[in-house]
């Protein structure tokens, strides 16, 4: 639980919520997808059809308007003395009032950013693994079933893997750190597609004084491509292999 903080709701991983300290996260897939909606819109209103649609997207057809009022009444009720954090207007329902790890994450990343533009790597790196450290896995990993959050779920995947990729980047700035070759060799194991990976393998062994190493990291990279994608390496690529 965040200091001074009332209402805290984690979407990065398992859908969770904690209220007053407390863990108050919903048992079933219905009310944590109601909960991951209006925590995933940032406050902004979203319509009673609309959450009917989403939190009954993994059955193909949408619930009707008393079934997702009674989701949402069951979720005030979970919130307790906090009750009135979940609003119902005009525009829809809201949750407001209520710290979202999702935020968190894109504000670190934001000065991670900034920091970067400062020149000031270390600055940028200590942000960028702040921003990391919320991911407890994918974008409401207990609920994969729910087609309706499948554009937040690619959005907040393709954010860590660029804010990982940019952890990496400051880190090689600052000359590197202990273990950043294992970690990339294993990313690189696990994503061979991602080619900032296979590049930033190579300037790290060539830091340890590893050239040749890290040339046939290039010429693996090339036969992964070839064989999984059908493609050649980009353009960063091959002028890293260049230089």
């Amino acid at each position: 639980m965040i200091a001074d903080v009332a209402v805290e709701v984690r979407l990065l991983g398992p859908v969770e919520l904690i209220v007053d300290g407390l863990t108050a996260t919903p048992g079933g897939p219905r009310p944590r997808a109601v909960l991951a909606v209006l925590a995933a819109s940032g406050g902004a209103p979203v319509s009673a059809g609309k959450l009917a649609e989403s939190v009954y997207s993994d059955t193909g057809k949408p619930a009707s308007r008393t079934t997702v009022q009674v989701h949402v009444h069951n979720l005030r009720q979970t919130l307790g003395t906090h009750g009135e954090s979940l609003r119902h207007g005009p525009a829809g329902y809201q949750l407001l009032g209520v710290h979202a790890d999702i935020r968190r994450a894109e504000d670190e990343i934001g000065r991670a950013r900034a920091a970067e533009q400062a020149r000031d790597t270390g600055g940028a790196a200590a942000g960028y693994r702040r921003a990391l450290a919320l991911w407890r896995g994918p974008f409401c990993a207990d609920l994969p079933d729910h087609a309706a959050l499948d554009p937040a779920r690619n959005l907040y995947a393709e954010m860590r893997w660029e804010a990982l990729e940019a952890r990496i980047a400051a880190d090689l700035r600052a000359g590197g750190v202990p273990g950043l070759v294992r970690e990339l060799e294993e990313l690189v194991a696990d994503h061979p597609l991602r080619e900032r990976f296979w590049g930033q393998l190579m300037v790290a062994l060539y830091q340890e004084g590893r050239q040749a190493e890290a040339l046939e990291r290039f010429r693996q990279a090339r036969r992964v491509l070839a064989e999984e994608a059908g493609v050649d390496p980009g353009p960063a690529l091959r002028e890293l292999e260049r230089a």
